[in-house]
């Protein structure tokens, strides 16, 4: 067990007393040897730093700048990917393929190569007729 104080008298508190002022002791952070060396055994105290924040001053003011910037990186974030949306709607739009267009000009180009086909064979069977045919 820990004393309360430095003594063994009853009602002895200094202890804990000392430990309860730290909370609003205002120190720089982070610490320096200089902060450390300021320390008063006697009184169990640290020297006052002039411009210095409490404890709880020091953790609020970490939590805000952690805080501060896991926004800017949310938002910076959320416009890379806005961007990055805005840049492929842009291609896909430049590069977009209709599928029922491409369906129709695959049947209409079907039907064309059908008709040179036929009329290829006509040819083919002309010019057979012709030559084949006709004595020469």
């Amino acid at each position: 067990m820990i004393p309360a104080g430095t003594t063994s008298a009853a009602g002895d508190g200094s202890r804990a007393l000392a430990i309860a002022n730290l909370n609003n002791l205002k120190l720089n952070y982070p610490f320096s040897d200089s902060d450390l060396a300021s320390y008063d055994k006697t009184n169990m105290t640290f020297a006052q730093k002039d411009g210095g924040s409490s404890y709880a001053d020091a953790f609020n003011n970490i939590v805000t700048k952690n805080g501060i910037s896991k926004q800017q990186a949310d938002n910076t974030s959320s416009a890379q990917l806005s961007l990055l949306n805005q840049l492929e709607y842009k291609n896909e739009s430049m590069s977009g393929v209709s599928i029922n267009e491409e369906m129709s000009d695959v049947i209409r180009f079907q039907q064309g190569f059908q008709a040179n086909a036929r009329i290829i064979s006509v040819v083919s069977e002309m010019l057979d007729t012709l030559i084949n045919r006709t004595g020469v």
